[in-house]
């Protein structure tokens, strides 16, 4: 099917005119490209405006949603530290029981097995102390010396 010139589509038609005319292809590149800069920093400066624009209506939002968000963290972390207390806590109770159990269970098989506690053999030895004494004194009375031992 042919086309005709009016309905190919639009390309660039090669240069094959006379020298002279080649300039002013090159010389219109160079102008469309300046206009592609000129029209891309004119949009870009109107952009620019524009988010700054939106920017400063919404930075109160922001500023305040950041505000929201600190806040909500200490309260977080705030309520973390007291329930981290609270653990330590319970642990050390619970530590302090076990340890307790577990002294009442060895005192238990300690006295089983018929073996003296050291307060035990303290008091003992107190008692010993106190009639050696008594009968070093109850010696001296009767004017005859202790027995040795």
């Amino acid at each position: 099917m042919a086309t005709t010139p009016s309905e190919e589509p639009s390309q660039p038609k090669p240069q094959t005119g006379p020298a002279e005319e080649r300039p002013t292809f090159l010389h219109d590149l160079w102008l469309a490209s300046l206009g592609v800069a000129a029209v891309t920093a004119e949009q870009a400066g109107r952009l620019l405006g524009t988010l700054v624009r939106r920017g400063r209506e919404v930075e109160p939002q922001m500023a305040e949603r950041g505000r929201h968000a600190a806040n909500d963290a200490r309260k977080l972390v705030a309520d973390m530290a007291a329930e981290l207390q609270d653990l330590r806590e319970k642990i050390g109770r619970a530590a302090a029981s076990a340890e307790a159990a577990i002294d009442e269970k060895i005192s238990a098989r300690v006295r089983q097995m018929g073996l003296s506690r050291r307060q035990e053999i303290e008091q003992l030895k107190a008692k010993i102390e106190e009639l050696t004494a008594r009968m070093e004194e109850l010696s001296k009375k009767s004017g005859q010396p202790p027995k040795p031992e």
